[in-house]
């Protein structure tokens, strides 16, 4: 599931480079408790170099038990650099340039949407990593390396290699709405020992019943220090266990609000054909309508239900697969 952040708009220039106020600073952060609100973790961040995400600057100040060195910037004037506060490829194109300049197979980046309660990342060789990934690593290292147990949670939209270790591990899974509010209610009511969504919101075990996506990178980070290794090899080894996982996400405006249950019945009705060298196993309805390959691929299609923005998901073993069942709801969405 390897996507590259790169973007065809410009890098935004520097905080304080051309008059936009900010500045850009270097500095170890100190030996201190981890941040408040939140549980000591030893991390041994000694061993790699930390890049919290220049763009959304929020998640940039916690504190770890360590003196690795960091780089953020602060932008006094546009902390978001003119972009949308969310952590996607698309705006990270500078945080990938950043890590990629340093002659060290331990950097890493770390991007926070405008809150900091969802985490996105990317890895030595400047490649964007996933949400998704990032929640079956950190159920990997709570599970095999912490020897913790519960049930996992995930939202509709979110990736089966979570089923694949969580029916490894022996854990049971629930699946929710999309929304991390359904997430939570599970949290608040069973021993959850993580939940996560799509869009990069995780909770732990042990913590608050809500996303944090601080919490979550000094997991990650942990995960790091324990493995000795930089986070693609990681990705490398979660891909060896549960079979290469490809996803994308379509936003696609219509000229009206479509009914869901009307998405449902069409879809009853006229089954998807044509979609080349996939065959339609299931149909799933629990938020949207998913269509489910028997290779596990999936194809969710979701009305926003508030605006007329009809929203494709797809996961697959390959791109190229995911773009067929992508090109697929395109065309199908066309009809409404």
């Amino acid at each position: 599931m390897r996507a590259s952040a790169s973007s065809e708009r410009s890098s935004p220039d520097l905080p304080g480079s051309s008059g936009r106020g900010g500045r850009v600073s270097s500095f170890d952060w100190p030996p201190s408790t981890a941040a408040a609100g939140t549980s000591a973790v030893p991390l041994g961040l000694d061993r790699f170099l930390l890049f919290p995400n220049p763009i959304v600057d929020t998640g940039g100040s916690f504190q770890t038990d360590t003196n690795a060195f960091a780089q953020a910037y602060y932008a006094a004037v546009d902390p978001f650099g003119g972009l949308p506060p969310e952590p996607l490829p698309q705006h990270l194109y500078e945080l990938a340039e950043r890590v990629k300049g340093v002659g060290d197979s331990r950097r890493i980046g770390l991007a926070f949407d405008g809150d900091g309660d969802r985490l996105a990342a990317i890895d030595e060789d400047g490649s964007y990593v996933t949400p998704h990934e990032i929640f079956a690593l950190l159920l990997r290292h709570l599970v095999t390396r912490r020897g913790l147990s519960g049930t996992v949670v995930k939202t509709f939209s979110t990736t089966t290699m979570i089923d694949r270790l969580a029916a490894a591990y022996g854990l049971r899974v629930i699946v929710t709405p999309i929304g991390f509010k359904y997430v939570a209610e599970v949290m608040r009511r069973e021993e959850v020992l993580i939940g996560g969504e799509e869009s990069g919101g995780i909770g732990i075990a042990g913590h608050i019943p809500e996303r944090d996506g601080v919490v979550s990178a000094l997991l990650l980070l942990e995960a790091l220090a324990t493995e000795e290794k930089p986070l693609g090899a990681l990705l490398g080894e979660l891909q060896a266990e549960v079979g290469p996982h490809c996803y994308r996400r379509l936003d696609l405006g219509l000229d009206r609000v479509v009914d869901r249950s009307e998405l449902e019945r069409r879809i009853r009705d006229e089954p998807p054909t044509g979609i080349e060298g996939w065959h339609l196993k299931e149909v799933q309805n629990l938020d949207g309508v998913k269509l489910v390959g028997d290779d596990g691929s999936w194809l969710l299609i979701r009305p926003s239900g508030t605006e007329p923005v009809l929203r494709l998901y797809a996961e697959a073993p390959t791109d190229e697969q995911v773009s067929r069942l992508l090109a697929w709801g395109k065309g199908y969405a066309d009809r409404f």
